[in-house]
């Protein structure tokens, strides 16, 4: 069960720092927002990495190497889509359609590494994706409209794209930490994600390393604790990664589904929240299934 705890220790930090990144994004560009919490977080991570690197072959490093990128590529689309998701619409309705990674994962994870969808699996992921549905629906007279919702809402889009490339990042890393340890794999994600998303920006924009340096500035404590979580959030889900199959592991992170709600409710005044953890709690009793 120590895959199950790890998972849930990444489920309540990932909730910590969409939180953060909901607040911080108000007046600052989710792109910006997430150059800085990248770098942030591969900062944080570097002493754990150096830790545990003499412990890592280099023939194993260069072997994963195009799995390393596949993922932090993945890594930075997920996280830019989910971003600016949690920027254009509700946290309450961003961070259900993200976590609906389980539909993605298991079809994935049946596809390309040959895992058995049980009875339990497959009626978790079921509940999983009513629970996320009951979430969504605001309009209780109109019951297909968080299916119309999307063709309107470009936040909820975006968030739904964001678990899809997570899925796809999940599976991936699932692979990976087979063979290669997770606590020197995160490292190496963190950092692909911190050099696509800088670089590209920088290279786009002459002035990029100006803004970020202003941006940290005004905000030191708050992109710390933001990267100290993100870092940890990514060690805890790969450690989990490489303890269980990815179709069980990913669903546990549909426990920061009530916990968004709830912040939702409290910080940034959404609406329906005992609708939407009503429907957390059928997310609750979907992830039990499939943790069996």
């Amino acid at each position: 069960m120590l895959w199950f705890y790890t998972a849930l220790i990444a489920a309540i930090l990932f909730a910590a720092v969409a939180v953060i990144s909901k607040e911080v994004m108000e007046d600052t560009s989710a792109v910006t927002y997430t150059s800085i919490y990248a770098v942030i977080s591969t900062a944080f991570y570097l002493p754990v990495f150096l830790y545990y690197i003499s412990t890592t072959h280099l023939d194993t490093l260069t072997q994963f190497a195009p799995f390393i990128l596949l993922s932090g590529l993945a890594n930075v689309f997920g996280i830019l889509a989910l971003n600016h998701g949690l920027k254009k619409t509700d946290l309450s309705i961003a961070m259900p359609l993200s976590r609906l990674q389980p539909v993605f994962v298991a079809v994935l994870g049946v596809i390309i590494l040959h895992e058995v969808i049980t009875l339990s699996l497959g009626s978790g992921i079921i509940l999983v994706t009513l629970g996320s549905y009951i979430v969504l629906l605001e309009n209780r007279t109109h019951f297909l409209e968080p299916f119309t919702n999307l063709k309107t809402d470009r936040g909820a889009q975006l968030s739904l794209a964001s678990a899809a490339v997570f899925g796809v990042a999940a599976v991936t890393d699932r692979y990976v930490t087979q063979t290669l340890d997770p606590k020197v794999y995160t490292f190496f994600i963190l950092l692909t994600m911190a050099i696509a998303i800088n670089g590209y920006l920088q290279g786009r924009n002459g002035d990029h390393i100006e803004t970020f340096r202003n941006e940290l500035s005004s905000r030191k404590i708050v992109y710390s604790v933001a990267g100290l979580a993100g870092a940890g959030a990514y060690l805890s889900i790969l450690t989990a990664l490489s303890l269980a199959e990815a179709s069980k592991v990913i669903p546990v992170l549909q426990v920061q589904i009530p916990l968004t709600i709830i912040a939702g409710g409290q910080i940034f005044g959404e609406t329906h929240v005992l609708q939407k953890l009503l429907g957390s709690l059928i997310l609750i009793a979907g992830i039990v299934l499939v943790a069996m």
